[in-house]
């Protein structure tokens, strides 16, 4: 699950560790991969093909870097998550996600010092249409 460290610099929404629980130990005891500058979202788990439940895998997740907003899909083993990523992959253009950010700075919502913010509303591209009910 994404959690916050409690790191006075994130916005609210954002998280800066991932941490992982062993639904059998009820000590709630838990493995943590701390982020540094990476806001990361909810990982989700990604089997071997072929493997059974349990036997091999990865942790992915989308994070977004704070100190220049560039956008990444992490890719972590299952396990040894608390080793982080084995592999980052670049999402280009701006798109990724971002949405606490960006509800905040348009919100009116004071930055920290250094961090990006968005001049514009995000589009929605030139063919999108925002959902109606």
């Amino acid at each position: 699950m994404a959690a916050d460290s409690g790191n006075p610099d994130l916005l609210p929404g954002e998280f800066d560790e991932l941490r992982w629980y062993d639904g059998r130990d009820a000590s709630g005891t838990s493995v943590v991969w701390r982020a540094g500058n990476l806001s990361v979202g909810e990982p989700v788990f990604a089997p071997v093909p072929g493997t059974a439940p349990g036997e091999g895998g990865y942790w992915m997740t989308y994070a977004t870097d704070r100190t220049d907003a560039s956008s990444w899909l992490l890719v972590i083993p299952a396990d040894d998550p608390a080793s982080g990523p084995v592999a980052r992959v670049r999402i280009p253009g701006t798109g990724a996600p971002r949405p606490a950010r960006e509800l905040a700075a348009h919100a009116g919502v004071r930055t920290p010092a250094g961090r990006c913010r968005p001049e514009r509303p995000p589009s929605l591209g030139h063919d999108a249409r925002p959902l109606t009910r």
